[in-house]
């Protein structure tokens, strides 16, 4: 489900982004989506096609988007919620929330300061990948005008990252919490180009032992695990109207990650190239492609027992989305969505993973 909220989000802000608030005034946004879908492996297991049941669910989700503005103050609440209900795999209903809140105060001379709040919950009837993640940020923003806008960001926060399986066994795979900063800057070329460059630094304190080492009686056990997480991305975007309503967005963006880990098999390097391409055409129709691919290396071996897991290396598969909307009647719109998974590309051998999924939908949105 992490991959298709990614998805749902990204075409949400492609295709409705919100006008600028009126100072002292409350403007935003609402957006429900409702859907049946078919997923050829519910289970999203590996292996083999016959290890990895279909289903039909139905999937349900709602986008809310505030601002308000008031002298020299800015605030923004964002709530993302959905479900997936099977029908007959019900062990896999899902429930995922995003929460989102950020306040800053525009100061003299292009200058600004803040806070980020999030809040990401994923909880499933049977699993034992169930998540709580919440962050928090203070930021400072300046902006330059050498010729082009160029903003420059510096921000410190912390994350507190816990499981919530159905097993309490479980609750201590990756459990973690720990401070971060980082800095980023962005540009806008014209009216037509921008891109970015961001850099961030999160050190992560596990509530579980460090994996010293494997022998035939079992597993040997060190000090407490500590990563340290460098995450780097770089993006471009390109936009164009022509015939007033009418317009061409395609972004791209390149991931890069490592981690550097105390724990045998959790060190790992995440390359992720993702494209994406909106098109909003004539006769109210608008069409959405999102595109990722993926190079794992894992440094000291993939895994060093069957029951590890690492929430990153879950999300790491190459995919490739399409969504078509027509809006038929007023704000109301009929949606197809197709989307296919794959494995990433591993420096080592690693299972096959397949899945493909076919959605369609109707969905309601509404300014104020």
């Amino acid at each position: 489900m992490g991959r298709a909220v990614r998805i749902a989000l990204v075409v949400a802000a492609a295709a409705c982004a919100l006008p600028p608030a009126r100072a002292g005034e409350l403007d935003g946004r609402l957006r429900l989506q409702v859907g049946q879908e078919f997923d050829s492996n519910a289970r999203r297991v590996y292996g083999a096609r016959e290890d990895s049941p279909a289903d039909f669910l139905a999937n349900l989700v709602f986008q809310g988007e505030i601002g308000y503005r008031r002298g020299a103050h800015r605030l923004a609440l964002e709530l993302h919620g959905g479900a997936k209900l099977f029908y007959q795999r019900r062990s896999e209903h899902l429930l995922a929330t995003y929460l989102a809140g950020r306040w800053r105060q525009v100061l003299p001379g292009q200058r600004s300061f803040g806070v980020r709040l999030t809040l990401r919950d994923t909880t499933q009837a049977v699993h034992s990948r169930d998540y709580l993640l919440a962050t928090g940020e203070v930021f400072s923003r300046r902006v330059f005008h050498p010729g082009i806008p160029i903003a420059l960001e510096a921000f410190a926060g912390g994350r507190y990252f816990i499981f919530k399986p159905d097993h309490e066994a479980d609750l201590i795979r990756s459990t973690n919490l720990g401070p971060s900063i980082g800095l980023r800057l962005s540009a806008s070329f014209s009216p037509a180009w921008s891109a970015g460059l961001s850099y961030r630094f999160d050190t992560r304190f596990f509530d579980q032992p460090a994996l010293a080492g494997q022998t035939g009686e079992g597993v040997l056990l060190g000090r407490d695990r500590q990563d340290e997480r460098h995450i780097g991305v770089a993006q471009l975007r390109f936009q164009m109207h022509w015939w007033e309503r009418h317009r061409l967005i395609v972004q791209t963006s390149y991931f890069l990650s490592f981690n550097d880990s105390n724990s045998l098999s959790s060190s790992a390097l995440w390359h992720r190239l993702r494209l994406v391409l909106s098109m909003q055409l004539p006769w109210d129709l608008a069409v959405h492609l999102m595109g990722t691919v993926q190079y794992t290396d894992y440094l000291d071996g993939i895994y060093l027992e069957s029951t590890a897991y690492e929430p990153d290396a879950d999300e790491n598969e190459n995919a490739f989305a399409i969504r078509i909307s027509w809006c038929f009647w007023r704000d109301l719109s009929l949606l197809l969505q197709a989307a296919l998974y794959r494995n990433a590309f591993h420096s080592q051998e690693a299972e096959r993973f397949q899945r493909e999924t076919v959605m369609l939908g109707l969905a309601y949105g509404w300014s104020f």
